[in-house]
C-alpha cells in the first residue's frame, strides 16, 4: 500500500485502515475541508508526510462517494507539482494517486483540466532546467 514509513507494519496497517476509512467516509459537505487539509501533507517538507499526503488522495479519489469534482484542480496541482519530488516513494504514490483519479472520473470531465495541466506540467519542466 501507501502511506510512510515506519519500522512497526501492524501499526502502520492499522494507521493506513483509519486513514482510508476516515477519507473514504467524508459527506460532499465536508469535501473542500479534506482535500485542503490532505494537501497540507502533500506539500510538507517531510517525505513521509507527502508520502501519506498522495495516499490519501489516491484513497479519497478512489473509495469516496462524496463529490470531489469541485476539487479536482487542486488535487492536480499539488500531485503533479509533485512529480518533481526527491522521494521515489511520494511520486509512485502520485502516479497511484492520478490513475485512481483517472479511473474514478468520466474521461470527458479530466479533459476540461487538459489545460490546465499542460500549464503546470511547463512550469515544472521550466523549474526543472
Amino acid at each position: 500500500g501507501g502511506g510512510g514509513g515506519g519500522s512497526d507494519p501492524v501499526r502502520q496497517d492499522a494507521i493506513q485502515d483509519a486513514l482510508r476509512a476516515l477519507v473514504q467516509s467524508v459527506d460532499t459537505v465536508g469535501i473542500n475541508f479534506t482535500v485542503s487539509e490532505i494537501v497540507t501533507f502533500v506539500q510538507s517538507k517531510d517525505d513521509r508526510e507527502r508520502k501519506w499526503g498522495v495516499w490519501a488522495i489516491e484513497m479519497l479519489v478512489g473509495g469516496s462517494q462524496a463529490d470531489f469534482r469541485p476539487q479536482v484542480g487542486v488535487i492536480l496541482r499539488d500531485l503533479l507539482q509533485r512529480l518533481h519530488d526527491p522521494s521515489d516513494g511520494v511520486i509512485k504514490g502520485v502516479w497511484s494517486a492520478l490513475k485512481a483519479l483517472n479511473k474514478a472520473l468520466p474521461a470527458e470531465e479530466m479533459v476540461t483540466h487538459l489545460e490546465f495541466t499542460r500549464t503546470i506540467i511547463a512550469s515544472l519542466i521550466s523549474e526543472c532546467r
